[in-house]
């Protein structure tokens, strides 16, 4: 074997070693990512269903938001009726719910979970919030 065959020879098993090394490498932080993933990123708790009532002449847009974070559309109450919602994730002890119509705030409940419950997951639009829509001129729906 010359000295050209034996640098090429170790230049193979080098290249081999470190093809090898990198997909065992690839490998395991596939796994680990996995497994991370796993851990860590699993679905919310959800409430199954939530009545909401509107007695207003409003079709009523509810947002919903825990202590913590943004708010999260929940659903449109439709006028004089009562609206099912399912599937609502769980915001913790406190809920703070708002209410709009007409691209206008109308108010906003905060209300705990366990009075949520003692409710049978029930929320109520109140009146006030049919007020507060008539004084900012917002037009009634046709």
């Amino acid at each position: 074997m010359s000295a050209t065959t034996k640098v090429r020879a170790a230049r193979q098993s080098r290249l081999r070693w470190l093809v090898h090394s990198d997909i065992v490498s690839v490998a395991a932080a596939g796994a680990i990512a996995i497994g991370v993933g796993f851990a860590f990123l699993r679905s919310p708790e959800t409430i199954d269903t939530i009545s909401v009532t509107n007695p207003t002449d409003y079709d009523i847009g509810v947002a919903v938001r825990g202590a913590e974070g943004g708010w999260m559309p929940m659903s449109t109450a439709q006028r004089d009726t009562t609206t099912v919602v399912k599937d609502v994730i769980d915001q913790g002890v406190i809920w703070t719910i708002r209410f709009t119509a007409q691209g206008r705030q109308a108010g906003q409940l905060e209300i705990r979970r366990q009075a949520l419950e003692a409710a049978s997951w029930e929320i109520e639009i109140p009146a006030s919030t049919e007020e507060i829509l008539r004084d900012a001129g917002a037009p009634l729906p046709p």
